[in-house]
Protein backbone atom coordinates (compact mmCIF):
# COMPACT_ATOMS: atom_id res chain seq x y z
CA UNK A 1 0.00 0.00 0.00
CA UNK A 2 1.38 3.48 -1.09
CA UNK A 3 0.80 7.14 -0.65
CA UNK A 4 1.57 8.71 -4.05
CA UNK A 5 3.30 11.78 -4.17
CA UNK A 6 2.04 12.85 -7.89
CA UNK A 7 -1.79 12.77 -9.14
CA UNK A 8 -3.54 10.24 -10.37
CA UNK A 9 -4.40 10.50 -14.14
CA UNK A 10 -7.79 11.71 -14.86
CA UNK A 11 -10.84 8.87 -15.57
CA UNK A 12 -13.85 9.11 -17.40
CA UNK A 13 -16.76 10.13 -15.42
CA UNK A 14 -20.10 8.21 -15.21
CA UNK A 15 -23.22 9.66 -15.44
CA UNK A 16 -25.37 9.34 -11.73
CA UNK A 17 -27.56 6.66 -13.70
CA UNK A 18 -24.70 4.73 -14.56
CA UNK A 19 -23.02 5.29 -10.98
CA UNK A 20 -26.54 3.90 -9.49
CA UNK A 21 -26.83 0.72 -11.83
CA UNK A 22 -22.81 0.03 -10.86
CA UNK A 23 -23.80 0.18 -7.20
CA UNK A 24 -27.09 -2.43 -7.56
CA UNK A 25 -24.77 -4.86 -9.51
CA UNK A 26 -22.53 -4.63 -6.07
CA UNK A 27 -25.45 -4.88 -4.30
CA UNK A 28 -26.65 -8.49 -5.76
CA UNK A 29 -23.05 -9.51 -5.45
CA UNK A 30 -23.18 -8.62 -1.87
CA UNK A 31 -26.34 -9.98 -1.20
CA UNK A 32 -25.17 -13.49 -3.06
CA UNK A 33 -21.74 -13.16 -0.69
CA UNK A 34 -24.14 -12.77 2.28
CA UNK A 35 -26.25 -15.81 1.41
CA UNK A 36 -23.10 -18.49 0.97
CA UNK A 37 -21.43 -17.21 3.98
CA UNK A 38 -24.40 -18.61 5.67
CA UNK A 39 -24.28 -21.72 3.79
CA UNK A 40 -20.26 -22.31 4.68
CA UNK A 41 -20.53 -25.21 6.68
CA UNK A 42 -18.72 -28.47 6.93
CA UNK A 43 -20.87 -31.15 4.86
CA UNK A 44 -22.22 -29.07 1.87
CA UNK A 45 -21.21 -29.35 -1.61
CA UNK A 46 -19.90 -26.70 -3.72
CA UNK A 47 -22.54 -27.26 -6.15
CA UNK A 48 -25.36 -26.58 -3.50
CA UNK A 49 -23.43 -23.40 -2.88
CA UNK A 50 -23.45 -22.57 -6.63
CA UNK A 51 -27.36 -23.01 -6.59
CA UNK A 52 -27.78 -20.47 -3.74
CA UNK A 53 -25.84 -18.18 -5.75
CA UNK A 54 -27.61 -18.26 -9.19
CA UNK A 55 -30.95 -18.26 -7.74
CA UNK A 56 -30.55 -14.95 -6.23
CA UNK A 57 -28.82 -13.10 -9.05
CA UNK A 58 -31.49 -14.26 -11.03
CA UNK A 59 -34.73 -13.43 -8.80
CA UNK A 60 -32.72 -9.76 -8.83
CA UNK A 61 -32.91 -9.31 -12.34
CA UNK A 62 -29.40 -9.83 -13.20
CA UNK A 63 -26.88 -12.44 -15.09
CA UNK A 64 -24.45 -14.46 -13.56
CA UNK A 65 -21.30 -12.72 -14.99
CA UNK A 66 -19.16 -16.13 -15.34
CA UNK A 67 -21.77 -18.45 -16.37
CA UNK A 68 -20.98 -19.66 -19.86
CA UNK A 69 -18.40 -17.29 -20.16
CA UNK A 70 -15.47 -19.07 -22.55
CA UNK A 71 -17.78 -22.18 -21.50
CA UNK A 72 -17.72 -21.66 -17.40
CA UNK A 73 -20.44 -23.90 -16.86
CA UNK A 74 -20.81 -22.18 -12.87
CA UNK A 75 -22.30 -19.28 -11.41
CA UNK A 76 -19.29 -19.26 -8.84
CA UNK A 77 -15.27 -19.94 -8.97
CA UNK A 78 -15.41 -22.51 -5.60
CA UNK A 79 -11.71 -22.67 -4.64
CA UNK A 80 -11.54 -24.73 -0.69
CA UNK A 81 -7.74 -24.68 0.57
CA UNK A 82 -5.02 -25.17 -2.29
CA UNK A 83 -7.44 -24.37 -4.84
CA UNK A 84 -5.48 -21.02 -5.91
CA UNK A 85 -8.57 -19.54 -8.31
CA UNK A 86 -11.73 -20.62 -10.13
CA UNK A 87 -12.44 -24.04 -9.13
CA UNK A 88 -15.67 -25.56 -11.11
CA UNK A 89 -18.26 -25.98 -8.12
CA UNK A 90 -19.49 -29.82 -7.84
CA UNK A 91 -21.65 -32.21 -6.21
CA UNK A 92 -18.41 -34.16 -5.72
CA UNK A 93 -16.94 -31.40 -4.17
CA UNK A 94 -17.94 -31.25 -0.63
CA UNK A 95 -16.57 -28.65 2.16
CA UNK A 96 -14.68 -30.60 5.25
CA UNK A 97 -14.18 -29.05 8.64
CA UNK A 98 -10.81 -27.34 9.27
CA UNK A 99 -10.70 -25.82 4.97
CA UNK A 100 -10.83 -22.25 4.23
CA UNK A 101 -13.52 -21.56 1.30
CA UNK A 102 -12.79 -18.99 -1.37
CA UNK A 103 -16.01 -18.15 -3.43
CA UNK A 104 -15.50 -15.51 -6.61
CA UNK A 105 -18.96 -14.26 -8.12
CA UNK A 106 -20.22 -11.82 -10.27
CA UNK A 107 -23.61 -10.39 -11.72
CA UNK A 108 -24.22 -8.19 -14.60
CA UNK A 109 -26.98 -5.91 -13.80
CA UNK A 110 -28.63 -3.91 -17.57
CA UNK A 111 -24.62 -4.26 -18.86
CA UNK A 112 -23.00 -3.38 -15.75
CA UNK A 113 -21.00 -6.23 -13.99
CA UNK A 114 -20.63 -6.30 -9.98
CA UNK A 115 -17.61 -8.63 -9.87
CA UNK A 116 -16.15 -9.78 -5.59
CA UNK A 117 -14.35 -12.62 -3.97
CA UNK A 118 -14.26 -13.42 -0.25
CA UNK A 119 -12.56 -16.56 1.62
CA UNK A 120 -14.07 -18.16 4.84
CA UNK A 121 -13.01 -20.60 7.44
CA UNK A 122 -15.34 -23.89 7.56
CA UNK A 123 -15.80 -24.53 10.87
CA UNK A 124 -12.57 -24.34 12.95
CA UNK A 125 -9.59 -24.00 11.14
CA UNK A 126 -5.61 -24.24 12.06
CA UNK A 127 -3.75 -21.55 13.38
CA UNK A 128 -1.75 -20.90 10.19
CA UNK A 129 -4.66 -21.01 8.39
CA UNK A 130 -6.40 -18.00 10.56
CA UNK A 131 -3.65 -16.33 10.67
CA UNK A 132 -3.59 -15.88 6.83
CA UNK A 133 -6.97 -14.71 7.30
CA UNK A 134 -6.04 -12.14 9.62
CA UNK A 135 -3.26 -10.87 7.85
CA UNK A 136 -4.66 -10.24 4.52
CA UNK A 137 -7.53 -8.66 6.94
CA UNK A 138 -4.93 -6.74 8.00
CA UNK A 139 -3.85 -5.07 5.08
CA UNK A 140 -6.97 -4.30 3.69
CA UNK A 141 -7.47 -2.04 6.79
CA UNK A 142 -4.32 -0.25 6.99
CA UNK A 143 -5.33 0.52 3.03
CA UNK A 144 -8.37 2.12 4.27
CA UNK A 145 -6.68 4.30 7.35
CA UNK A 146 -4.54 5.75 4.87
CA UNK A 147 -6.80 7.21 2.95
CA UNK A 148 -8.87 8.31 6.30
CA UNK A 149 -6.04 10.10 7.46
CA UNK A 150 -5.89 11.99 3.77
CA UNK A 151 -3.15 9.78 1.94
CA UNK A 152 -3.81 9.04 -1.85
CA UNK A 153 -3.47 5.31 -1.74
CA UNK A 154 -2.48 2.64 -4.43
CA UNK A 155 -3.21 -0.78 -2.36
CA UNK A 156 -1.32 -3.56 -4.58
CA UNK A 157 -2.45 -7.59 -3.69
CA UNK A 158 -1.91 -10.84 -5.76
CA UNK A 159 -4.68 -11.70 -4.38
CA UNK A 160 -8.02 -10.73 -6.11
CA UNK A 161 -10.19 -11.96 -3.14
CA UNK A 162 -8.05 -9.46 -0.22
CA UNK A 163 -8.51 -6.88 -2.96
CA UNK A 164 -12.52 -7.08 -2.56
CA UNK A 165 -12.97 -7.71 1.32
CA UNK A 166 -10.38 -4.37 1.64
CA UNK A 167 -12.99 -2.20 -0.84
CA UNK A 168 -15.49 -3.57 0.79
CA UNK A 169 -14.33 -2.25 3.95
CA UNK A 170 -13.77 0.97 1.89
CA UNK A 171 -17.58 1.11 1.64
CA UNK A 172 -18.48 0.22 5.08
CA UNK A 173 -16.42 2.33 6.32
CA UNK A 174 -17.40 5.37 4.20
CA UNK A 175 -14.82 6.28 2.55
CA UNK A 176 -16.04 5.34 -0.71
CA UNK A 177 -15.21 8.45 -2.23
CA UNK A 178 -11.42 8.61 -0.80
CA UNK A 179 -9.02 8.06 -3.74
CA UNK A 180 -7.64 4.29 -2.91
CA UNK A 181 -6.51 2.50 -6.35
CA UNK A 182 -7.08 -1.00 -5.70
CA UNK A 183 -4.58 -3.08 -8.29
CA UNK A 184 -4.41 -7.28 -8.18
CA UNK A 185 -1.44 -7.70 -9.78
CA UNK A 186 2.77 -9.28 -8.26
CA UNK A 187 3.41 -6.18 -6.08
CA UNK A 188 7.31 -6.70 -6.97
CA UNK A 189 6.31 -6.67 -10.33
CA UNK A 190 3.92 -3.75 -10.11
CA UNK A 191 6.91 -2.39 -8.19
CA UNK A 192 9.49 -2.28 -10.56
CA UNK A 193 7.39 -1.41 -13.28
CA UNK A 194 6.85 1.98 -10.90
CA UNK A 195 10.36 2.20 -10.97
CA UNK A 196 10.87 2.39 -14.82
CA UNK A 197 7.53 4.87 -14.85
CA UNK A 198 10.01 7.48 -12.16
CA UNK A 199 7.26 7.27 -9.78
CA UNK A 200 7.70 8.81 -6.24
CA UNK A 201 5.89 7.71 -3.37
CA UNK A 202 5.82 9.18 0.35
CA UNK A 203 5.36 6.81 2.61
CA UNK A 204 4.65 2.52 2.03
CA UNK A 205 3.11 -0.41 4.16
CA UNK A 206 4.27 -3.42 3.23
CA UNK A 207 2.79 -6.71 4.71
CA UNK A 208 4.82 -9.55 2.92
CA UNK A 209 3.58 -13.14 3.46
CA UNK A 210 5.79 -15.67 4.20
CA UNK A 211 4.65 -17.88 1.01
CA UNK A 212 1.95 -17.01 -1.57
CA UNK A 213 1.14 -17.66 -5.03
CA UNK A 214 -0.68 -15.21 -7.45
CA UNK A 215 -3.58 -15.79 -9.98
CA UNK A 216 -0.98 -16.45 -12.93
CA UNK A 217 0.92 -18.76 -10.97
CA UNK A 218 4.09 -16.36 -9.41
CA UNK A 219 5.62 -17.85 -6.48
CA UNK A 220 6.39 -15.41 -3.72
CA UNK A 221 8.61 -16.81 -0.81
CA UNK A 222 9.56 -14.45 2.06
CA UNK A 223 13.26 -14.88 2.15
CA UNK A 224 13.90 -15.61 -1.44
CA UNK A 225 12.25 -12.51 -2.92
CA UNK A 226 11.91 -9.62 -0.19
CA UNK A 227 15.06 -8.57 -0.33
CA UNK A 228 14.27 -7.39 -4.29
CA UNK A 229 11.02 -5.84 -2.84
CA UNK A 230 12.91 -3.60 -0.22
CA UNK A 231 15.53 -2.38 -3.14
CA UNK A 232 12.56 -1.87 -4.94
CA UNK A 233 10.81 0.19 -2.28
CA UNK A 234 14.07 2.67 -1.99
CA UNK A 235 14.02 3.63 -5.52
CA UNK A 236 10.29 4.74 -5.19
CA UNK A 237 10.94 6.85 -2.05
CA UNK A 238 10.56 10.34 -2.41
CA UNK A 239 13.51 12.51 -1.54
CA UNK A 240 12.29 13.28 1.99
CA UNK A 241 9.66 10.80 2.76
CA UNK A 242 7.31 10.27 6.08
CA UNK A 243 7.26 6.43 7.15
CA UNK A 244 8.03 2.89 5.76
CA UNK A 245 6.10 0.31 7.74
CA UNK A 246 7.09 -3.84 7.64
CA UNK A 247 4.97 -6.07 9.49
CA UNK A 248 5.84 -9.97 8.83
CA UNK A 249 3.41 -13.19 9.81
CA UNK A 250 4.76 -16.80 10.45
CA UNK A 251 8.29 -16.07 9.60
CA UNK A 252 11.04 -18.03 11.49
CA UNK A 253 12.82 -14.67 11.99
CA UNK A 254 13.08 -11.74 14.59
CA UNK A 255 11.90 -8.25 14.44
CA UNK A 256 16.09 -7.65 14.52
CA UNK A 257 15.96 -9.54 10.99
CA UNK A 258 13.63 -6.64 9.56
CA UNK A 259 15.66 -4.15 11.26
CA UNK A 260 18.66 -4.42 10.18
CA UNK A 261 17.00 -5.10 6.48
CA UNK A 262 15.25 -1.59 6.41
CA UNK A 263 18.18 -0.04 8.14
CA UNK A 264 20.91 -0.94 5.24
CA UNK A 265 18.37 0.68 2.71
CA UNK A 266 17.28 3.75 4.65
CA UNK A 267 21.02 5.09 5.04
CA UNK A 268 21.21 8.55 4.82
CA UNK A 269 17.41 9.51 5.61
CA UNK A 270 18.24 9.87 9.20
CA UNK A 271 14.43 9.72 10.94
CA UNK A 272 13.67 7.04 13.78
CA UNK A 273 13.48 2.97 12.91
CA UNK A 274 12.17 0.47 15.83
CA UNK A 275 11.28 -2.69 15.68
CA UNK A 276 9.43 -5.40 17.53
CA UNK A 277 6.69 -8.01 18.27
CA UNK A 278 3.04 -7.76 17.90
CA UNK A 279 0.99 -9.32 20.55
CA UNK A 280 -2.80 -10.11 21.79
CA UNK A 281 -2.85 -10.54 25.79
CA UNK A 282 -4.37 -13.34 26.52
CA UNK A 283 -7.59 -12.32 29.08
CA UNK A 284 -7.33 -15.18 31.34
CA UNK A 285 -3.95 -15.42 32.76
CA UNK A 286 -2.00 -11.64 30.36
CA UNK A 287 -0.20 -13.59 29.01
CA UNK A 288 1.82 -12.38 25.52
CA UNK A 289 0.91 -14.27 22.76
CA UNK A 290 3.13 -13.15 19.52
CA UNK A 291 0.98 -12.74 16.10
CA UNK A 292 3.66 -11.04 13.62
CA UNK A 293 7.12 -8.84 13.58
CA UNK A 294 7.35 -5.42 12.56
CA UNK A 295 9.86 -2.85 12.04
CA UNK A 296 8.83 1.13 11.28
CA UNK A 297 10.64 4.05 9.74
CA UNK A 298 9.72 7.19 10.53
CA UNK A 299 11.03 10.42 8.58
CA UNK A 300 8.17 12.98 10.97
CA UNK A 301 10.48 12.32 13.62
CA UNK A 302 13.88 14.09 14.65
CA UNK A 303 16.40 12.87 12.04
CA UNK A 304 18.74 11.14 14.30
CA UNK A 305 21.01 7.85 14.43
CA UNK A 306 18.45 5.29 13.79
CA UNK A 307 18.32 2.61 16.88
CA UNK A 308 15.80 0.30 18.51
Amino acid sequence: MFHRSRRMPDVPRKSDRELELMREAGRIVAKVLAAIEEAVQPGVSTAEIDKVAEEIIVSAGAIPSFKGYRGYPATICADPDDIVVHGIPSDEMVLKEGQIFGVDVGAEYQGYHGDAAITWPVGDISSPKRALLEATREARDLAVAAAQAGAEVTHVDASKRAVTQARRNQDLSGLAQRPIRWIVEDALKYLQREVRRGSRYEGLILDPPKFGRGAGGQVWEFFEHFPALLDACRELLSPEPLFVVITAYAVPASALALYHALEERLKGLGGVLTAGELVTVEQSAGRWLSQAIFARWSGLETRTPAGV
